[in-house]
């Protein structure tokens, strides 16, 4: 791989939409759809949102691209992978390490291979299957008027995945993908698409991660998920980025009929976190559980805009998203269920439970209904309290410190969320996250 670590022009533009896509030896058709988002992120004013603040985010002060030195990079992306939020599975069906701006490394076991799974570099895949690539690449799921960051996404993508899973294939070894980044000032544009046909069956764990760098640093990754008919997926995705980071993402799933999709989302790193999380249920009989949690410390925000949309009829979701909050810092959850003219026979829930362990952390939680229907069972909740005193003080009575008495709270506050995590090392691995950020 080349040695050159970054674009000629170092910074947003449209010389470097074209120059990147000169650099990665693109088709027209997609040079074209860079130069198509970059003309509509340059008209798109920055999004001012009431309760999140990112005007102090410099994207002038960014590099859009900086490609990794294969093998050094390689031996730490897969240093960090080993101790991440996730840890390396012992069995696995795949793995797929991004440094920096591309992908440094991936695998997928042969039998998965044999049976036409397709897990690999979304670059590669622009080459590899084009067919794919260009029909479902920002087309039906998250398209590039979704947002001005959605259209910087489209016009400076590098890395990410493509995952395709033929019809009644089932994959019982998780698939792994992790993203890290070592350089300072330096935007991330991955993009992670999933294509699963009917019947197929599929677990897939991805984790961005970094260390505290100098300088600030951008995520706008995207992600796409089309779930097919009678598809049984769970996806797990988990956000440690160090403190120097922007995370600003955007993830948007396409459900059809009879499918199970089970979404688990995790935010306890970055400075400011604004995940905009969207759910299409458009074939009837489909089901989603979405569980998140976050944890913030000193002078970290974390923003969260979920939509739940029932388009079909007999459909079902259910969202549980739990926080505790620490330090000066904020939380921002915005919650909607819709359900659409003609969708009935319903079933939603949305619960934001926080936790607020200090006087300077701050809540807001915002869960809304808009129901165009009329045979629904649609509920929504949200709290926002402390550690309790009584049960403190009782604790305390059984031989407890109170910093003893207070861990173990604030762990039996998220243990009904990690419970529903099918997988137990990645459960054992963020029981062990939260342990140690409520020591700090």
């Amino acid at each position: 791989m080349s040695q050159e670590v970054t674009l000629h022009t170092e910074t947003f533009s449209q010389k470097a939409v074209e120059e990147l896509s000169w650099l990665k030896n693109e088709p027209e058709w997609m040079r074209k759809k860079r130069l198509d988002a970059w003309h509509l992120f340059t008209r798109m004013p920055l999004p001012r949102w009431e309760r999140t603040d990112i005007s102090r985010l410099q994207l002038d002060a960014l590099s859009p691209f900086a490609r990794p030195e294969a093998e050094t990079d390689y031996r730490t992306a897969l240093a960090q992978a080993s101790h991440t939020l996730l840890g390396l599975e012992e069995q696995q069906g795949g793995m797929l390490l991004q440094h920096d701006s591309e992908v440094v490394y991936k695998s997928l076991a042969e039998d998965l291979r044999r049976q036409g799974v397709i897990f690999t570099d979304l670059d590669s895949a622009v080459q590899d299957y084009p067919e794919l690539v260009q029909k479902y690449f920002m087309s039906e799921c998250v398209t590039p008027d979704s947002g001005k960051f959605a259209a910087l996404h489209a016009a400076f993508w590098s890395g990410g995945l493509l995952l395709y899973v033929p019809k009644q294939t089932e994959i019982t070894l998780p698939l792994q993908a992790y993203f890290s980044l070592g350089t300072s000032q330096l935007g991330l544009f991955q993009h992670t698409l999933i294509i699963t046909e009917p019947g197929s069956q599929i677990t897939l764990l991805e984790e961005y991660t970094s260390p505290s760098l100098p300088g600030q640093a951008l995520n706008a990754g995207v992600t796409e998920i089309l779930v097919g008919p009678e598809v049984n997926l769970t996806y797990v995705s988990l956000q440690n980025w160090g403190t120097n980071v922007y995370h600003l993402a955007t993830q948007k799933a396409l459900l059809e009929r009879d499918s199970n999709f089970t979404w688990i989302f995790g935010t306890v790193g970055g400075h400011l976190s604004k995940i905009d999380i969207e759910t299409l249920l458009q074939g009837p009989g489909a089901t989603i559980e979405l569980m998140g949690f976050f944890l913030t410390g000193e002078g970290q925000h974390f923003a969260f805009n979920t939509v739940q949309n029932h388009i079909a009829p007999y459909t079902t979701s259910d969202l549980l998203c739990k926080g505790a909050l620490s330090g000066k810092s904020r939380s921002v959850f915005e919650g909607l269920i819709r359900v659409h003219k003609g969708a009935q026979h319903i079933n939603a829930y949305q619960t934001n439970p926080n936790l607020l362990l200090n006087d300077k952390a701050r809540a807001d939680s915002l869960p809304t209904l808009e129901i165009e229907a009329n045979d629904v069972r649609c509920t929504h909740g949200a709290t926002v309290g402390r550690l309790e005193e009584e049960l403190i003080f009782y604790l305390m009575s059984r031989g407890l410190s109170r910093r003893e008495a207070e861990k173990l709270l604030v762990y039996g506050f998220f243990e009904p969320v990690l419970q529903r995590i099918p997988l137990e090392n990645v459960r054992r691995s963020l029981e062990e996250t939260i342990e140690r950020k409520i020591e700090k």
